[in-house]
């Protein structure tokens, strides 16, 4: 028997489990973004509207911590400032969810023994729950890319956006991964893996408020600051996802 053996009927099942909350958060996150934008574009007719209003507090240091710097000026870019980083924190707290639920969690509550006293590899309960929450990440990514082309934004900003949003949820999958591995209970995964998104935001804050090359750097070192660097309707460095995809499959390879 391989170590992943068991590994689709073990997925189905966390599919089973998590048929509320998957599509109920793909739904809200969709809405949330797609929404967001839709009311934007409806309140200013152009950038230059906006930007009379918005502009004079896009550079102050309580903006930048929160969102990070704007991603362009154009009324599209404009129109997701505030849902684009914000956006891929929830995506990234969806993908803990999913991996800690389906492994520590599961083993918390005794269910792991008894699935293990089956035709089950060691490494399949830990493989289907990163394919779950893999799989939800692109699928969040993808529903609001898909929205923002429905409201006639350009293809490529749109990819873009849902590209960020799945550099964060990628990277945690693997951050994740590696804390339930490292832990021994479930409330050890969380501290440690939301721990690390909280250093991760703070380090992406202090590069986007500081005044030196040598502070902004620091924006690269947290997967966070690339979300903003896609900058989506603007450079649209779609690149950056497989930066996070990267970063994340090396940390499941760690958690293996």
């Amino acid at each position: 028997m391989s170590a992943v053996s068991g590994t689709g009927p073990l997925l189905a099942l966390a599919l089973r489990r998590d048929r509320v909350l998957i599509p109920l958060s793909a739904l809200a996150l969709t809405a949330y973004s797609v929404g967001s934008a839709k009311a934007t574009v409806a309140l200013y007719s152009d950038a230059a509207s906006a930007m009379k209003d918005l502009g004079s507090v896009l550079n102050s240091p309580s903006t930048l911590t929160l969102y990070g710097p704007a991603t362009t000026t154009s009324l599209q870019g404009l129109s997701i400032f505030k849902t684009l980083l914000m956006g891929s924190v929830f995506v990234g707290l969806l993908a803990f969810t999913i991996v800690r639920r389906h492994t520590r969690v599961e083993e918390e509550e005794g269910r792991l023994e008894l699935i293990g006293a089956g035709v089950v590899g060691r490494q399949a309960p830990l493989t289907a729950a990163v394919l779950l929450a893999v799989s939800t990440t692109l699928l969040v990514g993808g529903l609001s890319a898909a929205g923002m082309i429905g409201l006639g934004f350009p293809a490529t900003g749109s990819l873009g956006f849902g590209a960020a949003w799945a550099i964060t949820g990628l990277v945690m999958t693997g951050v994740t991964a590696v804390a339930c591995q490292l832990t021994s209970s479930a409330r050890g995964a969380a501290g440690w893996a939301l721990g690390t998104l909280g250093v991760l935001f703070v380090l992406r804050a202090v590069g986007d408020t500081a005044t030196s090359d040598a502070g902004r750097s620091l924006r690269w070192i947290s997967p966070l600051g690339w979300v903003n660097q896609v900058f989506p309707f603007g450079a649209d460095r779609l690149w950056l996802v497989g930066l996070g995809a990267l970063v994340g499959a090396l940390l499941v390879g760690v958690a293996f």
